[in-house]
């Protein structure tokens, strides 16, 4: 029962986790490529 609860977790944690990294990572993305278009001007 506890292990299938940790599994159930794990499983929710990967589904939540992949959308959100990767929301993460378009902000760093456009952080970074806006410093760099603003430093260049």
């Amino acid at each position: 029962m506890f292990a299938s609860v940790t599994g159930y977790s794990a499983a929710a944690d990967m589904t939540f986790a992949i959308p959100i990294g990767i929301f993460a990572a378009s902000l760093v993305f456009g952080f970074f490529a806006r410093r760099r278009l603003g430093s260049r001007r």
